[in-house]
């Protein structure tokens, strides 16, 4: 689902179109297409050139996989239905709220607001961890942890700049709403969008409300794409879910069964829910 494996349908050729029965030119936003891919071929030559990052979820296959922020958990889905194609419901519960955006890093440029935002004021001094790491992703070019010079190389050196570039290219750079996490989202994130862990997925990702009650259930939602969260890579949302409802839990006791459940909607942000995606 974050991994570009469709062609476009713009490219797909005239004669194969008139042989697909109800043609569209767009698919629903869960079939992500080649136009994203990290690597696109020129018109005028045919030459791959780089045009997008490269994608968080690494290559196909379990040892292809470099994170694990759905922790063990397995997808959970409901297939589209014959009379509704274009929607699927998945699995999974709110992380967080993106809340500030920094422009696009175009071509894999760094714009100067990105490290007065990722609170880098002192450039005689190492950057700060969570921002160094976030623009590598905290991963080296092998998809393991970066070396422990990377601070120091995020000044000049070459061995940062590479993967830096293939991170960040055209993506924002954000911090969340909710607990002020420190990320990268796809270059048509925007404030407000919703940062989810879908189970069975490795990395989280945005969701955009297209229809609904300001993500109330009902609601149905575009996926933008996927996202870096600095901290929450590895299974750690699952333990903010935790302690988010234990404290609940203590605050609720005495409350009525109807009013533990009424409240529980309210409150609990990270309650397991099933999300529509067109």
């Amino acid at each position: 689902m974050c991994r570009p494996w469709a062609p476009d349908p713009v490219d797909v050729p005239q004669h194969i179109r008139e042989k697909i029965p109800n043609w569209t030119e767009t698919l629903p936003s869960w079939i992500p297409t080649l136009a994203n891919a990290a690597f696109g071929a020129r018109r005028t030559d045919g030459h791959f050139i780089r045009v997008n990052a490269d994608p968080l979820v690494g290559s196909p296959g379990p040892r292809g996989k470099r994170y694990f922020a759905g922790k063990d958990t397995k997808a959970a889905f409901t297939p589209p239905k014959a009379d509704k194609l274009s929607s699927i419901f998945v699995a999974g519960f709110v992380l967080d709220i993106i809340g500030t955006t920094k422009a696009e890093a175009i071509a894999g440029n760094v714009s100067p607001s990105w490290l007065i935002f990722g609170d880098w004021r002192d450039r005689t001094a190492a950057p700060p961890d969570r921002f160094w790491r976030t623009l590598v992703a905290d991963r080296g070019p092998d998809g393991l942890s970066p070396p422990p010079y990377y601070d120091r190389a995020c000044h000049i050196g070459e061995e940062f700049l590479r993967p830096m570039t293939d991170v960040i290219w055209n993506r924002k750079l954000m911090k969340t709403k909710w607990n002020s996490l420190l990320g990268l989202v796809p270059e048509s994130a925007e404030p407000e969008d919703i940062i989810c862990i879908l189970f069975g997925c490795s990395v989280p990702v945005v969701l955009h409300e297209i229809e609904g009650q300001g993500g109330a259930p009902g609601s149905a939602y575009k996926l933008v794409g996927e996202s870096y969260l600095h901290g929450m890579m590895d299974g750690e949302a699952f333990e903010l879910q935790k302690e988010e409802k234990e404290e609940f839990e203590k605050r609720s006791e005495g409350w009525t069964k109807e009013k533990i459940a009424a409240q529980a909607k309210i409150e609990l942000r990270m309650r397991k829910q099933m999300f529509e995606l067109s």
